[in-house]
């Protein structure tokens, strides 16, 4: 009886660490520590109630990763960014400028220059690698 107790005292401790943590896994093998004192508890021998536990948690968190990369979405995609406004902050010369874009400035490059570039002046954003973007006129 005492090791039910043990058990699910672990176990607890186990889910207390996940309200800290917000994995998920530490969730599972806390909850799956509760099931092996509890069939423990049923069954008085470890072995069973150690099997049947571990293969829940096994099952359990190979669904929480197969959940967690289906519904994973990457807001970063550069494909995002292309088609945005940015505005001109500093020209460096007739197709070179710096320009502001979400917070952070670029270095721009324009293509296909219809009129001389002024600072403020709005540019869309054609593509881009590191820390250059490729833009066009509006």
């Amino acid at each position: 009886m005492h090791q039910f107790y043990i058990t699910v005292l672990i176990g607890f401790i186990f889910i207390i660490m996940e309200l800290m943590t917000v994995s998920f896994y530490l969730l599972i093998v806390g909850l799956s520590i509760i099931l092996s004192g509890g069939i423990y508890l049923i069954c008085n021998s470890w072995f069973p109630s150690i099997l049947i536990s571990s293969l829940c948690a096994t099952f359990a968190i190979i669904f929480l990763n197969i959940y967690r990369n289906k519904n994973k979405k990457n807001p970063s995609l550069i494909v995002n960014h292309i088609g945005n406004e940015v505005t001109v902050v500093s020209i460096i010369n007739k197709n070179h400028c710096e320009v502001s874009y979400s917070g952070t400035i670029w270095h721009g490059v324009v293509k296909n220059i219809k009129h001389e570039l002024n600072i403020g002046d709005i540019l869309l954003i054609n593509s881009f690698s590191n820390d250059k973007l490729e833009l066009e006129q509006k």
